[in-house]
């Protein structure tokens, strides 16, 4: 007891006689309600140590007496009391065990601790797999529902999870896509490195589903080269960073995938064989952290930028050598992922079969034949030379002269067939061609462009014609490009083309880096003079010379 509370009873003291009787003890019933409790601060404040110890020796009966006694209050029975069978010995007794464990509580809970350590002790030793059993049951009891999207992941912060609560259809279309990219960027690429971000939708956990992916989504906004361009960087990050790579055709409207080219499983299975894609609800286009991320040619701006490029072009080098890593990883992608089915594969066969036939030394492979292409419709120069006009057939003629000395055979592709004929007739009568619609091949003759290409007007044309346009232009492609040739085919010794086409782009993937680029030098500049790939329109103005893909928005 402190200081003050010994001053305060002593000059209370006097209050109380000690003749006088005892305060009385409170019952089950007295104000409080709870005499087992004893008193309170206060009351214990209002007694001498003299009295308090008095008081307690007035105590040492029990509080609840049984109801048979002579000292029980009469009219607070409960129901019950009068049992015959009531013993009052029993009464008392459980109410002094019952004291007696409030009284030591602390030993009580502390024996029974020790009780269940040994326990798990025992069985740890004696029965490990009855343990093991035991503790996984409730710990898998205690665990929430991996398959329920309402409950967000330990360690992950609510305010990065990705909500589509919006979306009823799924995947999201490819504009929402680019939508949610500007809301979670505003259009700026994040800070700290390439592989940034922390949000991602929350996730199902199927053992089936492949652990991380990265999606390419096909839509028609963009020509096929274009979007195979976006698609051979994708591809090789997904083998890079063990991701499997999928193909998305929902809202494609040149067909299926597998209408053109092999099935991704039969020739890019990657690090997971025979796993599931992800649902469709849990694809994400922004940020390129998410588990399954999706790319089309509406997002990659988001991806394939300044920040793409800091990170995987080689700082160690200049000039055009900068970029050889993505040359290699888009290379790489025509080999294991982009390959033509049977179907696709036949008809570039009879192209290059024909082409052969033409040839007078059968033994002549490498270096057969000039290849050009010239892309007209709705694309026009980049150079200011052209003022955003297309870039006129007499540039490819005048590229083309010098290489005839080498070799008269020319293969020609264009989405228009006027710019053919208008080729044909500047070049010299020595010079051999071969075109699709010029084709003896039925086969190919039938898959000529009949017109110059806008992608809007493409859009409009039945899916029939769409498919047949598109195989023309996959052969078009291997031929100009030698892209897919067996070893012992045909190929172009040189490639004339305009920057602005995305067959162009890659023309030079399919030649081979010296063979496009020729003798580099420590610069990183091509060659003019000894390289295959022969840009008419910017003709080495800009450099880097070269790129893989383009970008839209």
């Amino acid at each position: 007891m402190s200081t003050g509370s010994s001053r305060r009873s002593a000059g209370l003291s006097t209050s109380f006689s000690q003749s006088g009787p005892p305060p009385t003890p409170r019952t089950p019933h007295s104000r409080a309600g709870r005499a087992e409790e004893g008193f309170t601060v206060l009351e214990l404040d209002t007694f001498g140590d003299d009295e308090y110890r008095d008081y307690a020796q007035q105590q040492r009966a029990p509080l609840l007496q049984s109801a048979t006694d002579a000292t029980f209050p009469s009219g607070y029975r409960a129901a019950g009391d009068d049992e015959p069978d009531a013993a009052p010995g029993a009464l008392s007794c459980v109410w002094g065990v019952t004291l007696a464990a409030r009284r030591n509580m602390g030993l009580v809970v502390g024996c029974t601790v020790a009780a269940f350590l040994l326990l798990v002790i025992y069985l740890a030793l004696r029965q490990p797999d009855t343990l093991a059993e035991y503790v996984g049951d409730t710990l898998a009891s205690a665990t929430p529902d991996a398959n329920d999207l309402s409950v967000i992941p330990v360690g992950m912060d609510p305010a990065d999870v990705i909500s589509y609560a919006n979306y009823t259809r799924f995947p999201l279309e490819p504009m929402q896509y680019k939508s949610e990219c500007h809301k979670l960027t505003h259009d700026f690429e994040p800070q700290g490195g390439y592989w940034e971000g922390k949000q991602d939708v929350l996730h199902r956990v199927d053992a089936k589903t492949c652990s991380g992916t990265i999606t390419y989504m096909l839509d028609g906004h963009v020509g096929l080269l274009a979007d195979l361009g976006l698609i051979a960087q994708a591809a090789g990050l997904a083998r890079e960073f063990n991701k499997t790579f999928f193909i998305d055709d929902t809202y494609w409207n040149r067909g299926k995938w597998t209408d053109y080219f092999r099935d991704l499983h039969h020739v890019d299975a990657g690090p997971e064989p025979g796993c599931l894609p992800p649902p469709p609800e849990e694809l994400v286009a922004c940020p390129r952290t998410a588990k399954h991320w999706l790319i089309n040619s509406r997002t990659a701006v988001y991806h394939f930028g300044a920040s793409y490029h800091d990170t995987f072009d080689d700082p160690y080098v200049q000039g055009l050598t900068r970029f050889k890593p993505l040359y290699a990883r888009a290379q790489s992608s025509f080999s294991h992922t982009i390959v033509p089915n049977h179907a696709t594969t036949e008809l570039i066969r009879y192209a290059r079969s024909e082409l052969a036939s033409m040839l007078p030394d059968s033994s002549v492979r490498e270096d057969a034949y000039v290849a050009a292409h010239i892309r007209q419709g709705d694309r026009k120069g980049v150079s200011w030379a052209f003022h955003n006009a297309p870039v006129p057939v007499s540039e490819y003629a005048t590229a083309l002269l010098p290489l005839l000395n080498t070799t008269p055979f020319v293969y020609a592709a264009s989405d228009d067939p006027s710019a053919l004929d208008d080729l044909h007739s500047l070049l010299p009568d020595t010079a051999q061609f071969l075109t699709l619609p010029d084709s003896a091949v039925l086969k190919l003759n039938a898959i000529a462009s009949d017109e110059a290409y806008v992608q809007v007007a493409f859009n409009k044309l039945g899916d029939e014609d769409r498919a047949t346009l598109t195989k023309g232009v996959i052969v078009d492609f291997a031929m100009v490009s030698g892209m897919w040739r067996a070893k012992d085919d045909v190929a172009p010794r040189a490639t004339v083309c305009g920057f602005a086409s995305n067959i162009c782009k890659l023309a030079a993937v399919g030649l081979g880096w010296e063979r496009a680029f020729g003798d580099m030098g420590r610069q990183g500049m091509v060659d003019r003079a000894t390289a295959g790939w022969i840009d008419v329109d910017l003709k080495g103005a800009v450099v880097p010379e070269w790129e893989a893909y383009e970008m839209f928005n």
